[in-house]
């Protein structure tokens, strides 16, 4: 997941609301393997590198190039590091 934060004055992350998260779907990235995320709109894809690797497209679909904002900055968030609690409700139903 990468998250875009507000830049605070020393050019950390600040706490609090996030203005826009995109979530990478689930996919098998093995070492060597390269991700790229555009902020702009396109079709998602990849590529067999001639090294054997791949390299993977996402598009987050926004309608700027939000990165071009000196007022944030963008967060990556491991998946491993992920902590889902057994109470949280997945559905609409509360």
């Amino acid at each position: 997941m990468v998250l875009l934060a507000l830049k605070s004055p020393k050019k950390k992350p600040f706490s609090g609301s996030v203005p826009h998260c995109y979530w990478f779907t689930d996919l098998k990235i093995k070492s060597g393997d390269t991700v790229v995320l555009y902020t702009k709109v396109g079709k998602r894809s990849e590529k067999k590198n001639d090294n054997g690797s791949t390299s993977y497209f996402f598009y987050w679909e926004l309608d700027k190039p939000t990165l071009q904002d000196d007022r944030f900055i963008p967060v990556l968030i491991k998946g491993e590091w992920w902590d889902y609690p057994d109470d949280v409700h997945t559905s609409d139903d509360g």
